[in-house]
């Protein structure tokens, strides 16, 4: 936790107002700014090229992310391409946890960063982040209930994490983790000319 700042939360709080906008600034893996895709006029369900083309959406995000970084004590972080943006809305698919549009910073990402994943499974965990609000209004976790097992809906599939506690405490996470699968894109063969010796 705490990868750039040295905290998991940055601004010492779960959710914070910019803006008029309730957002979650959150330091594991990478630090991430969330917040409800609702709270900006969209779905959440908007493809990454709907996205990339709404230019007041851009505008609008980037002077919140910004400001979360400066809030985060990351300064100004116009040229830094932290903290990421990252919208959440309700799953589709009854197993998933929750949806999500990563931004990166000035685009939609096609699916997730892996640390970008690994910090939002963080959220979820964290009581009272927007994450953990959105999740339990979903009744994807109650309570008091720390959730193991994570299931991310992206523009391209999903994404499955595993979140493991030293206690049953969310501040005291031991680590995040998930499986990688990948597949064969192209198979080639490559002729060089011997070198004579001389």
């Amino acid at each position: 936790m705490g990868s750039k700042t040295g905290h998991l939360l940055p601004t010492g709080n779960a959710c914070d107002e910019i803006a008029g906008v309730e957002v979650s600034c959150i330091d594991a893996a990478t630090p991430i700014m969330l917040l409800r895709a609702e709270s900006v006029g969209l779905t959440g369900h908007e493809s990454p090229g709907e996205l990339d083309n709404n230019a007041a959406l851009l505008t609008r995000l980037e002077t919140l992310r910004q400001e979360a970084g400066r809030r985060m004590g990351m300064g100004d972080v116009s040229q830094s391409v932290l903290p990421k943006v990252v919208l959440i809305s309700a799953a589709e698919a009854a197993s998933h946890t929750l949806n999500i549009r990563y931004f990166v910073p000035l685009r939609c990402h096609k699916a997730i960063a892996v640390t970008g994943a690994m910090a939002v499974a963080a959220a979820i965990n964290v009581p009272g982040s927007v994450a953990n609000q959105m999740a339990m209004s979903t009744r994807k976790l109650s309570a008091g209930q720390l959730l193991s097992q994570i299931v991310l809906e992206h523009p391209s599939g999903s994404i499955e994490l595993t979140a493991e506690y030293r206690q049953q405490n969310a501040f005291d996470l031991a680590r995040v983790s998930l499986i990688r699968t990948a597949r064969k894109i192209m198979s080639g063969q490559i002729f060089m000319r011997a070198l004579q010796r001389k």
